[in-house]
């Protein structure tokens, strides 16, 4: 069996997509009779740090152990550590795996700060030219980035613990909620809270709140608030996670997730999984799992407007709240979905 690690940016306290993917695939990876082993480039890491039931282990412990790997996979574009480590594997002769996680998409890439464009002429580029297979989670990420590799694949994301989900669930609420980075660009809050503006009277009338979660800086989310006058149905909340972030997603009747681009979001297929409808655009790059329950919107006002109303309509009838559980289930489980992406080490390997 292949010796795998998986290294990214993990740190004591924050769980983002990539730290959950990658710990998640590391599971399966053992699960399945595999030798896996999961690093972080944080310099904040202890010895009793663990994500999804799997230990984490230091930058210097992958240096001193890279060499008894036969692949490693490793996500995170700017991250200089991840450079290192490509640089490593090449001078050990060890293949790797890069999953950029949107970052090598056009859309990024135009929104690019001026260090990143720099970093993507030197360290980022070397790290995606030199690897052995780049890892999109949908085709659309894969048509809609810059390539610099002669090979690609794609495996979806998955979402941990399908398996054990209750068939019943509490009461849920009127709630539209969001959790992911307060980035206004990138996720399409300003999209969302313009989109809510329009709809304000119904929501108010039938005592629907909207909850935003999230890391960053919510100055500029609040202000856009303010100004709408919103500020009594609209809530910007601090990062969520672990069982609180679940047992939100069971209360929530819809998850809103207006992006201009993504890979494939996480806090999507995670709040699917607890049946809260799906209110999404075509950048989540969801469309082809979502399109019977309710189809992704293109990015304007009056489009998603359209969407929200929709979703406000499918709540009506509890049925889809089980349809949209059954959707996570059937596309999203990690027993599958790590047996895919192994499919694709195990090939990798033998070429």
């Amino acid at each position: 069996m292949l010796s795998i690690a998986y290294i990214c940016f993990f740190e004591n306290g924050r769980i983002s997509g990539p730290s959950n993917s990658m710990s998640s695939l590391a599971k399966y990876s053992s699960l399945n009779g595999y030798r896996s082993k999961l690093f972080s480039t944080s310099n904040n890491i202890d010895g009793n740090f663990s994500l999804n039931g799997v230990p984490v282990f230091s930058f210097s412990d992958f240096i001193s152990e890279v060499s008894s790997f036969d692949i490693v996979v490793m996500s995170g574009l700017f991250d200089f550590r991840i450079y290192k480590a490509a640089r490593l594997c090449l001078k050990n002769n060890i293949k790797y795996i890069f999953s950029p996680r949107s970052n090598l998409m056009l859309n990024a890439l135009k929104k690019g700060s001026f260090k990143k464009k720099i970093a993507l002429n030197t360290y980022s580029g070397y790290i995606v030219k030199h690897a052995n297979a780049i890892h999109f989670l949908s085709e659309e990420e894969r048509n809609n980035s810059v390539i610099l590799n002669n090979y690609s694949f794609v495996v979806r994301n998955g979402v941990s613990g399908v398996d054990d989900l209750p068939k019943t669930r509490k009461r849920k609420e009127n709630l539209i909620l969001f959790v992911g980075r307060l980035d206004i660009a990138h996720k399409g809050l300003d999209l969302l809270i313009d989109s809510i503006y329009k709809i304000q009277h119904e929501l108010r009338e039938k005592e629907w709140r909207v909850e935003i979660y999230g890391p960053g800086s919510s100055h500029n989310v609040t202000t856009i608030i303010k100004n709408n006058r919103l500020s009594d149905l609209v809530t910007v909340m601090p990062p969520i996670v672990g069982n609180e972030k679940f047992e939100l997603y069971n209360k929530a009747k819809i998850f809103v997730h207006p992006s201009r681009y993504e890979g494939q979001p996480q806090a999507v297929i995670e709040a699917m999984s607890q049946g809260a409808i799906p209110a999404l655009t075509i950048g989540t790059n969801m469309q082809s799992y979502v399109s019977n329950i309710l189809s992704c919107s293109e990015f304007s006002i009056e489009e998603y407007n359209e969407t929200l109303k929709l979703a406000l309509d499918l709540v009506n009838d509890k049925e889809n709240f089980f349809e949209v559980e059954n959707i996570a289930s059937n596309n999203f489980n990690w027993n599958e979905v790590s047996r895919d992406f192994l499919v694709e080490l195990d090939r990798l390997n033998r070429s």
